[in-house]
């Protein structure tokens, strides 16, 4: 749990007649993190299966229905396909195309008709109140038309008078304007032209209504008729191909995730280097696989394979895989999302699974609170399965909040109760603690802590409690990440180096603490001997560290002074809680009535509020004590992702 799995690095050379089955095996045991290789003068880059173009080809095809008609998910239990079930499914899937391309291509007919009636019907419903028929449109060679729409104005026909008497002239009023129609001798067109501009004339289509007779009240109905019939075609068409993809919804999503399995399959080999008769695979491993991994490739191969073990270079990038329980295995998120270990780090995630919940529940620390987080991370935990390992985080966090709520005595804010409530409590047999508080009487909850009375004198100053013990966490906590970081500096540069870069800090620490001691009071230790050791540690650091060392030692102070944030957090969030219980809520409360609605209100929402700050608040505080001062100690990371080549396992 503490160390990540051991890998093996191993090599096989394959006869290329049983490639496709060692792809097939490979895949199924999932443990191969292939090592791609690059192109070189004595090895080529071996070519994909031979079936991987047709194998493609089906998926975009299918990819394409499944996008153009939004196929919906399913699960499917099947994990492979044969050469038979893909070619059998090529067949289907393109006799699936033909059908619903006939299909389309109906639909687009249809669409096509109705666009062109309504265009037609849109140009009749204009002309309908001129009450001609629509034989009256044609055009006529010696007779210049005129049709569309002019501003009200009544003396249009005395300036037509003037020049020419052969007209007919039509006028409906349609809104602020007036439909017309006008026909004049071919020859009076310019001039009659110019007269209707004068009356801002817009003309209007006719063209589509052309061969067309009787009323344009007559056609409007009978095209109104026909629409209805084009589209009910047009619904009992597309009717049909919602059906089709419901039958075959299964079948396309089940096949789209066959298929691209046996492409990730077919593509393998691009990363396989070849030669003339042989391909060449070459990976990390699980160091506990590799015996099953040789006995099944051996098997496959009839004894034909050659697998050996390689020596593993300095500077290689070893994949990483943790093992860790099902308890720590959600607080690999923190390092997912910041970096792995390398191959020669110990694993932290551990260490958060211990710590992380300690921080985050010391600083919420409110019983309500942590009752109100669990519920709420647990209910997102069934809404949002793919964050369950963060939530999983979450709710362990919640429930260390509820268990230090016990040890602070807290109740949404509340450390205590009035005398009246207070007597009526301890009637019920709930233990209270009755104490004098601002010359009155109030009964406390059951606590070991009060993070807002609570304090120590210090040198001469009171100093909250929870003040103190976060600084003292955060000397424990710094002082496991040089011993971490001792082991780790040991495994990969040797005993004296790591007492140099890490042990050299703890004594310094023991320096200035033996230092301080007379003056706090704790026990006499002569000067010099503290200055010598401290001086000794410095000299270390630089021999260890160099100049960067020497730098930070100022920072150590800064370090532990930063773990203050643990009890000031806290105190921050209880502050907020009392001020909306006794300052905001609490004179509304007294008052009784309808005066208990506001109170009720104002509880509801300024503890929601403080409850979504208290969880913001300790969860990033809490991240950066880890991030920035704890893993600095011991941590470089860097390690590349352990993916095998294989079935996607669901965590």
């Amino acid at each position: 749990m503490i160390k990540t799995e051991k890998m093996n690095k191993i090599r096989m050379i394959i006869a290329n007649n049983y490639l496709p089955e060692v792809i097939n095996q490979l895949y199924e045991l999932t443990v191969l993190h292939v090592i791609t290789h690059k192109k070189t003068e004595e090895l080529d880059i071996a070519s994909p299966l031979a079936e991987n173009k047709r194998i493609a080809e089906i998926v975009l095809k299918i990819k394409a229905i499944i996008t153009n008609y939004k196929v919906q998910e399913i699960k499917t239990q099947k994990e492979d396909m044969n050469k038979e079930e893909i070619i059998n499914t090529e067949k289907k899937v393109n006799t699936l195309i033909e059908k619903l391309s006939t299909r389309e291509q109906e639909i687009q007919k249809i669409t096509a008709a109705i666009q062109q009636k309504k265009e037609i019907l849109q140009q009749i419903e204009v002309l309908n109140s001129l009450y001609l028929d629509l034989e009256s449109y044609e055009k006529i060679n010696s007779l210049a038309m005129f049709v569309g729409y002019i501003n009200h104005n009544d003396d249009i026909k005395e300036k037509l008078n003037i020049i020419t008497t052969r007209y007919k002239l039509h006028l409906s009023r349609n809104g602020k304007n007036k439909t017309i129609a006008l026909f004049c001798d071919k020859n009076k067109e310019k001039e009659i032209e110019s007269v209707l501009k004068q009356y801002s004339f817009e003309p209007i289509k006719t063209d589509l209504i052309a061969g067309l007779f009787g009323s344009p009240l007559n056609q409007s109905t009978k095209l109104h008729k026909e629409l209805m019939q084009l589209e009910h075609q047009l619904q009992k068409k597309q009717q049909t191909i919602s059906n089709i993809i419901t039958e075959e919804t299964h079948f396309l999503k089940e096949t789209e995730f066959l298929l691209e399995i046996e492409s990730k399959k077919a593509e393998i080999p691009l990363s396989f280097a070849r030669t003339e008769k042989t391909t060449i695979i070459t990976g990390w491993i699980p160091k506990k696989a590799t015996a099953q991994i040789t006995a099944e490739i051996e098997q496959i191969t009839k004894k034909t394979a050659v697998i050996e073990e390689l020596e593993i270079e300095k500077k290689e990038k070893i994949p990483i895989k943790l093992k860790n329980n099902l308890l720590v295995k959600p607080f690999e998120f923190f390092l997912n999302l910041y970096t792995l270990p390398n191959y020669k780090e110990i694993d932290p995630s551990f260490l958060l699974f211990i710590t992380f919940p300690l921080f985050f529940g010391f600083m919420l620390g409110d019983v309500g609170y942590g009752i109100v987080t669990l519920l709420l991370f647990w209910y997102l935990k069934k809404k949002m399965p793919t964050a369950k390992n963060l939530l999983n985080v979450m709710i362990i966090a919640s429930i260390i909040s509820i268990a230090f709520g016990f040890v602070f005595g807290e109740y949404f804010g509340f450390e205590g109760v009035s005398e009246i409530i207070g007597e009526k409590l301890l009637q019920a047999g709930i233990p209270l603690h009755k104490t004098i508080m601002d010359n009155e009487i109030i009964y406390q909850f059951p606590h070991l802590i009060s993070r807002m009375h609570g304090k120590i004198e210090l040198l001469g100053h009171n100093i909250h409690i929870v003040l103190i013990i976060g600084a003292l966490v955060g000397l424990i906590h710094l002082n496991l990440a040089l011993l971490i970081g001792f082991l780790n500096e040991f495994m990969a540069h040797g005993f004296i180096t790591a007492v140099f870069e890490k042990i050299s800090w703890i004594i310094l620490e023991i320096g200035l603490f033996l230092l301080a001691a007379p003056y706090l009071h704790l026990f006499l230790f002569p000067i010099y001997a503290s200055i010598i050791i401290i001086l000794i540690a410095i000299i270390m650091i630089y021999k260890g560290e160099g100049i960067q060392g020497l730098v930070e030692l100022p920072a150590l102070f800064s370090t532990i002074l930063s773990y203050l944030r643990l009890g000031a957090v806290g105190l921050a969030g209880v502050g907020l809680a009392v001020v909306i219980n006794e300052n905001l809520a609490m004179p509304f409360l007294q008052k009784g009535g309808l005066y208990i609605i506001p109170a009720i209100l104002i509880l509801i929402a300024g503890h929601t509020i403080n409850i979504a700050l208290s969880v913001i608040g300790p969860f990033l505080h809490s991240l950066r004590l880890h991030y920035v001062e704890f893993f600095s100690r011991f941590f470089k990371g860097g390690g590349i992702a352990y993916k095998p080549f294989g079935k996607i396992k669901e965590e």
